[in-house]
């Protein structure tokens, strides 16, 4: 029994809230709606539309904290995904294009008078460690960067949130702990070859004509040609770019303000886009060109290859008595086919 007065005062209530809850006839759809107004609403439209920050005191550790309402953050997230990831998505599937279609039609340059069966050394082991150890640094860094760039519009359709917040959390952790080792490269790489990147005797006459690219044959060069120190230059630029606003993004204590903090993520997603893109251009000019890559594997060049491309560097070389007999790649080269003999057609 008072389990059914229990009940029948529960459906009168309902009921009654029901019919409270329906509007009387002839009311709209939007005035149906219960809108409740939060009383704070006009108190923080206020705070955000004043011309000066309205700052206070707090106990978290920030330089900006402080302050209640920095519309600044909403503008740099409106620039970063109108301008910042189109603008650089853009460049860098250019870049990439670019790439693709010179390995499908151009796959392999090779040099004049193939192998040899001499060689000389062009980078010693320290300078092979550091160029590797940049390498790899710079590539975990280009991976987590695009998933941190472009992952939520690249990604994320095709995965669950969940998946892919740990993905990037995992891509800002390993962002954030690789990027101290690649300072520490970029250290050692400018001072490694800053010597044999500085200008000389014809280096403006190579870039005026592109290294002979539409004549014949290459044109002179020293240790490293007049692109190759363009190139050097370019990622040491980018490189301390990337380098300084980097670590200014993780000591964020230490920023003076949030201008400041959005400064250097601007510079560093413009050096990060440009840097990727050489060293896209970079491997391409690694892997077709043969005999490139050999001198950053066990540190030795062809004499030919040297000779082409590298051709008051070789002359230098042999004149001190630099080059050595035997294979670049350490395997023995096939004796070359004896030329016949006049008058012997070759048949029994």
């Amino acid at each position: 029994m008072p389990y059914r007065i229990l009940w029948t005062c529960l459906l009168l209530v309902l009921s009654w809230a029901a019919a409270a809850a329906e509007p009387a006839s002839g009311t709209t759809d939007v005035e149906r709606q219960v809108v409740v107004v939060n009383p704070a609403t006009d108190l923080w439209r206020a705070v955000r539309q004043r011309e000066g920050p309205v700052t206070g005191t707090t106990q978290a550790r920030n330089v900006s904290a402080g302050q209640l309402i920095n519309p600044r953050g909403q503008e740099w997230r409106e620039f970063r995904r109108q301008y910042l990831i189109p603008i650089g998505g853009l460049i860098l599937a250019a870049a990439a294009g670019v790439v693709i279609l010179l390995f499908i039609f151009r796959p392999s340059i090779p040099f004049a008078g193939g192998p040899s069966n001499r060689w000389l050394e062009r980078f010693n082991v320290a300078r092979r460690v550091g160029h590797w150890v940049m390498t790899l640094a710079m590539l975990i860094l280009a991976i987590t960067g695009l998933i941190l760039l472009f992952g939520r519009y690249g990604l994320l359709p095709w995965m669950s949130s969940d998946g892919f917040g740990t993905l990037a959390g995992l891509a800002k952790q390993s962002h954030d702990l690789t990027g101290p080792v690649f300072v520490a490269a970029l250290l050692v790489f400018f001072f490694q070859f800053v010597a044999r990147n500085l200008p000389a005797r014809g280096d403006l006459g190579w870039l005026l004509r592109l290294g002979g690219l539409f004549s014949k044959g290459h044109l002179p060069a020293g240790f490293f040609n007049a692109g190759e120190k363009v190139l050097f230059w370019l990622v040491v630029l980018f490189g301390g770019a990337l380098s300084a606003s980097g670590l200014l993004l993780l000591l964020q204590n230490l920023e003076p303000s949030r201008f400041l903090q959005q400064a250097a993520l601007l510079i560093h997603a413009i050096a990060a886009v440009g840097l990727t893109a050489l060293v896209l251009g970079h491997i391409y000019m690694a892997l077709s060109i043969r005999g490139a890559l050999q001198g950053m594997l066990n540190g030795r060049v062809d004499a030919n290859w040297a000779k082409e491309h590298h051709r008051r560097w070789f002359d230098e070389a042999e004149a001190q008595g630099l080059v050595h007999q035997g294979s670049a790649t350490g395997k023995p080269q096939p004796p070359a086919a004896p030329a016949a003999e006049p008058g012997v057609s070759g048949r029994a």
